[in-house]
């Protein structure tokens, strides 16, 4: 017999993030104002990923299992649905113009020419063994003058730019598969940018342009969203575990160590430390004490890099937008907004926008929660009434053109 599920319950929605090095999750409830409250959180180290990929289902699963559980106690509720970003692995951004001619019995561009033009955009960039997780388009023209919206204007062709996320189809079957073997329903795959932007960015940021600088473990991402669409969208491969390997390296310690010095005395801006702070390292050649600075300046070496790469990378994003925030586990060095702010010239914050209430965002777990406010916003969750919950309909993505 089916267990009947409470309107409460039917509106409760897990937000899953799997990174490459842990995997988070938050429980919300939705309510009838599309509003969000958060019932509970959990993590976990991430298991069974290789580089983003999927090699180990089976630890992956219990990766995320063990995140779920401690989110589901801390909730006191166990959903079924979930909204989760995709491992990082192979991902793609692409961007590509579709042109229709108008159909020639109407003087009047339609939805369907409109949608015809968004189709043939898909068809330049997609290849037989990838699958598009988001489409969004940017820009429309009718006869070449750009407008917002091309239905019902009179013209002969209309072009739409896009720009699209892809996937390889077997990284997203993997995935599927972890999750309907624990017995959830994906209500909708969201990218770790398109998430973040609802919780780090305020929405004059997201239409004018704001720059997301996510720090992970293995990587960095630097996302820009303009026009509440991702404009661009770069990967660096340097990361808070890239750091940590330097420290080990150079002082010759231990990976834990480096791990250790790195969070305790780690600063970014050398001239915050004082030369006559020293710090007690046991290393391959016994106990020693070096200066603070000494660790302070391989930390800030490797982020000027970073920095630079940034800069080479995004030549024009750093020159145009004045707003960036940081987020990742890497982003937690101390020192390191004012470093970027000093070298980039840019306002830079860590973390939630200050005008955003504690109850709106969650900055320990803003991809998980950012992917339930982007689910929200683009219609692919919407608040369940009693009578809806006996026919729940299942969204495989949260695509819209």
């Amino acid at each position: 017999m089916t267990k009947k599920i409470s309107e409460f319950e039917a509106n409760c929605i897990a937000g899953i993030d799997i990174g490459r090095t842990t995997t988070q999750v938050i429980i919300c409830h939705i309510s009838a104002d599309q509003s969000i409250q958060i019932l509970g959180a959990g993590s976990s180290m991430t298991k069974g990923l290789t580089k983003g990929e999927i090699t180990d289902k089976a630890e992956l699963m219990a990766s995320i299992d063990r995140a779920l559980s401690r989110a589901q106690f801390s909730a006191s509720i166990s959903p079924k649905s979930v909204i989760t970003n995709i491992p990082d692995f192979g991902i793609q951004f692409a961007k590509s113009t579709g042109i229709c001619v108008r159909q020639e019995q109407s003087e009047f561009i339609t939805k369907e020419d409109k949608n015809n033009a968004i189709n043939k955009a898909k068809q330049v960039i997609i290849h037989p063994s990838q699958t598009i997780i988001h489409a969004m388009a940017v820009e429309y023209k009718v006869d070449g003058a750009s407008v917002e919206d091309p239905v019902g204007i009179e013209g002969h062709h209309v072009e739409a730019n896009c720009h699209f996320l892809l996937c390889s189809q077997s990284h997203i079957k993997a995935l599927q598969e972890c999750y309907a073997q624990m017995g959830l329903h994906i209500s909708g795959i969201v990218h770790d940018s398109l998430a973040l932007q609802h919780v780090l960015l305020m929405p004059q940021e997201r239409q004018e342009g704001g720059v997301i600088i996510d720090i992970g473990g293995q990587k960095t991402k630097v996302s820009v969203i303009r026009n509440n669409v991702l404009d661009t969208i770069v990967s660096i491969p340097i990361g808070g575990e890239t750091v940590t390997n330097d420290i080990q390296i150079c002082l010759k310690v231990k990976r834990q160590d480096a791990e250790r010095l790195k969070i305790i005395y780690g600063n970014t801006c050398v001239s915050q430390v004082s030369a006559s702070d020293m710090v007690q390292i046991s290393t391959e050649e016994g106990q020693q004490t070096i200066k603070k600075r000494l660790l302070c300046q391989i930390i800030e070496a490797r982020i000027e890099e970073l920095l630079k790469l940034i800069r080479a990378n995004c030549p024009d994003v750093m020159n145009t937008y004045n707003s960036i925030a940081l987020t990742g586990d890497g982003a937690l060095l101390a020192g390191l907004p004012e470093f970027i702010r000093k070298r980039l010239g840019r306002s830079v914050r860590h973390g939630l926008p200050n005008d955003m209430s504690a109850d709106q965002g969650d900055e320990t777990f803003p991809v998980a929660l950012g992917a339930i406010f982007f689910a929200c916003s683009s219609g692919a969750i919407t608040y369940k009434s009693q009578k809806q919950t006996s026919r729940l309909k299942q969204l495989f993505g949260l695509i819209k053109p």
